[in-house]
């Protein structure tokens, strides 16, 4: 995963000894994988999984082994059928393939296959919404986007600006005036909530805060 960050970064890195080969930590885990009951084993599943599921997908334009992906979430989800990664990453690997009914189904069970750590069904929420996006299904996206804004303290500017998005998707026509009074609450809440880390303005919050001003100064109209 270092061998994805910009290379300033990864000679910084190798400066004080790690090591920025993708190739040799791949075959590295690869090698642990191949001792099905090792200490590391679980650790090397997982890490593998979120980086051919999410990684890939997220800092560069490859493609993740989604054959690889398939035959080490059968094998755990035979041992672990209730295991909420394994469910997550199933979800995120039928979401890969473009079965978003699938991935929801998945989803769902990784949510419900625990209660003891909600900050996990706050990634779950993450993808239930963008696959109900992704399936033109904007009530059941809006209902995980109001999740998120209300339970997860990550970025409340993002969340708040995503629900309010979803709801206009369903169109100004089909939203009763109780549903536009909230989006219009909705966007005048982002500029609230934008955060500062280390000095700095999240770039997503930043994009948000321009939108909803933007929205504000249209008359509270997207476009």
């Amino acid at each position: 995963m270092i061998s994805l960050l910009p290379s300033k970064i990864i000679k910084l890195l190798e400066f004080i000894g790690f090591s920025g080969s993708k190739e040799q930590g791949l075959s590295e885990l690869e090698l642990c994988y191949q001792v099905p009951h090792g200490l590391r084993h679980v650790l090397c599943v997982l890490t593998m999984l979120t980086y051919h599921l999410v990684v890939v997908y997220v800092f560069s334009q490859e493609e993740g082994d989604l054959e690889f992906c398939d035959a080490a979430l059968r094998q755990q989800l035979t041992l672990y059928p209730n295991g909420a990664w394994f469910l997550y990453f199933k979800g995120r690997l039928e979401f890969m393939r473009g079965d978003v009914d699938d991935a929801i189904k998945w989803y769902t069970a990784s949510v419900e296959s625990q209660d003891s750590w909600p900050q996990f069904h706050h990634i779950c929420y993450w993808e239930l919404c963008w696959a109900n996006c992704v399936a033109l299904n904007w009530k059941r996206a809006e209902i995980y986007a109001a999740k998120l804004a209300e339970q997860s303290k990550w970025s409340r500017t993002t969340y708040n600006y995503q629900r309010a998005c979803i709801m206009l998707m369903r169109g100004y026509n089909c939203l009763s005036r109780d549903e536009l009074n909230t989006v219009n609450q909705l966007m005048a809440d982002v500029p609230k909530y934008k955060q500062r880390i280390a000095g700095k303005s999240l770039p997503m919050e930043k994009f948000a805060v321009k939108r909803s001003q933007r929205f504000t100064n249209q008359n509270n109209r997207l476009f």
